[in-house]
């Protein structure tokens, strides 16, 4: 019987355990992680945070430490990524003293971001991303020096 089939289906134990959801509660975890597109860190911390105690033998006070140390593990992440971004862009110094001497994310009035690299003469160059900033600036030191000009 059809109502038979459904029961068993929703105690599978590899593909649908009691704790991923039941009728009452249709929003699997896996679904939801997919849907919103949360990656690794964000996904298993929103897992364990939607099944906290429903799992058997498993108690809510461990699942949701498990959830806590995946958001810490991401917000570790994210720190260093903000972090990364804010390291000046190495880049040798060229002939008539043109060399990067600040290279920063930048977001302008009207909310567009970017990246900004200033050179040593003073000039600031604008491009939608880092490597599009530092080709301005190569472009830059290309027409002062000749340096990177095709003979």
């Amino acid at each position: 019987d059809l109502d038979a089939r459904k029961g068993a289906a929703m105690s599978d134990p590899v593909n649908h355990p009691a704790h991923y959801g039941s009728a009452d509660d249709p929003y699997e975890a896996i679904k939801v992680i997919e849907a919103w597109g949360l990656g690794f860190n964000l996904g298993n911390a929103v897992k364990y945070a939607a099944r906290a105690g429903k799992k058997p033998g498993a108690d809510a006070l461990t699942d949701l430490r498990k959830g806590r140390w995946y958001f810490d593990r991401e917000i570790a992440r994210l720190e260093r990524e903000a972090k990364a971004a804010k390291k000046p862009i190495e880049v040798a110094p060229a002939k008539e003293a043109h060399a990067v001497v600040a290279s920063r994310p930048h977001v302008s009035d009207s909310g567009d971001r970017g990246w900004l690299v200033t050179c040593s003469c003073g000039r600031i160059f604008r491009g939608d991303n880092k490597d599009g900033a530092v080709c301005y600036f190569e472009t830059h030191v290309a027409d002062h020096t000749g340096i990177g000009r095709p003979e």
